[in-house]
């Protein structure tokens, strides 16, 4: 995996601005709506009631951005389409909504050790695609760089290169909305942002939302 220094990190929001920018706010304008609920195919009762129990568990201030993606997910466990990553969270309609998340069944199951931060880990792919506009994307790539002070982003256990930067905001978005102190997922993102610093990303992109 790539190393994430300080010009590489800039580069890839310059490069995902300039390809994408219009296409995403498109995205978000036809997608965002904070009237709905979770929407699951596939789970039983207890694994719905899992999932609603890991989202209302997250700290008040990751609340607003989970009732404004409330309405646009779709949840289901067919995670064989994820490939061997386990888990995914991408741009696919599913049940009326434009977003979809495929959650392996034990990740619902309410006795996996990481599930909550699994859980919040794939909405926040959905927020970086959905809430963050490209200001905001720089603003947590710009963030990134001051905490690394220029040294590459290393796994916090194995010390492998940290995975791309999506995969970074993941993890982050999910310690910050869980309350986590380290991150839980395979990707082993290290402790980058405080919960002040992250939120003021979230805040900003709230507010342009």
């Amino acid at each position: 995996m790539q190393q994430f220094a300080a010009a590489a990190l800039l580069a890839i929001v310059a490069l995902f601005a300039t390809s994408a920018g219009q296409a995403s706010a498109g995205h978000r304008q036809s997608m965002l709506r904070s009237d709905g609920t979770w929407t699951f195919a596939g789970l039983s009762p207890a694994a719905r009631a899992n999932v609603a129990a890991d989202a209302a568990a997250a700290i008040p201030a990751a609340q607003p951005v989970l009732d404004l993606l409330d309405g646009s997910i779709a949840i289901d466990t067919d995670a064989l389409l994820c490939g061997p990553t386990g888990g995914c969270s991408r741009a696919e309609d599913s049940q009326g909504r434009n977003w979809t998340m495929h959650l392996p069944s034990d990740w619902v199951s309410g006795t996996y050790q990481a599930q909550r931060f699994l859980v919040l880990h794939e909405i926040g792919h959905a927020a970086w695609h959905l809430v963050l506009h490209g200001a905001d994307r720089s603003a947590f790539i710009a963030a990134v760089e001051r905490s690394l002070a220029g040294r590459p982003c290393r796994q916090f256990r194995h010390e492998g290169p940290c995975a791309p930067i999506g995969e970074m905001f993941a993890d982050e978005f999910a310690r910050w909305a869980g309350g986590f102190e380290v991150a839980m997922s395979s990707y082993e993102t290290p402790s980058l942002l405080t919960s002040a610093q992250f939120g003021a990303v979230m805040q900003d992109a709230m507010a342009r939302s």
